[in-house]
């Protein structure tokens, strides 16, 4: 029916793109979760290159910040919905997890945290900050990712 409608250059049926994220099985989740900081870069890395999405927290009131050990404003950045869910917990119960693309994230994140002074806590997990690096040094590292996977 679809190809004959195609060939016939009849222009009523229409497709609409389907978004698909990244699924984390519970298995992966918590093994992933027990790595050490540098490991769960790596993993943040690949995994945001693959799906060219990464994702943080918010609610009503907009996205949530972190203090780094320094005192300075960190954004919590994770590689799936499931890893930010699970932050969202305590004082954080409120937020719920939230995508960014990853072209958004470079062309406009990564130069407001420049602007604004933030820092990237990047794959924080309950009792540790993850990795906090700056927004020069995060774009850097998805560079660097991204062209792996070209």
């Amino acid at each position: 029916m679809i190809a004959a409608a195609w060939r016939a250059g009849v222009s009523s049926i229409s497709f609409r793109e389907q978004a698909v994220r990244y699924v984390v099985h519970p298995k992966e989740l918590t093994t992933v979760v027990k790595l050490p900081p540098d490991r769960r870069m790596a993993y943040f890395l690949g995994k945001v290159a693959d799906w060219r999405e990464l994702w943080s927290v918010g609610n009503e009131s907009g996205w949530s910040m972190m203090a780094t050990d320094e005192g300075r404003e960190a954004v919590p950045l994770w590689p799936a919905a499931e890893f930010a869910s699970q932050f969202c917990a305590g004082d954080w119960q409120d937020r719920r997890a939230k995508s960014i693309g990853l072209d958004d994230f470079l062309a406009k994140w990564i130069p407001g945290m420049q602007g604004d002074g933030r820092m990237a806590a990047v794959f924080p997990v309950t009792g540790n900050k993850g990795m906090v690096i700056s927004p020069e040094e995060l774009e850097q590292r998805l560079k660097d990712a991204l062209q792996a996977y070209e």
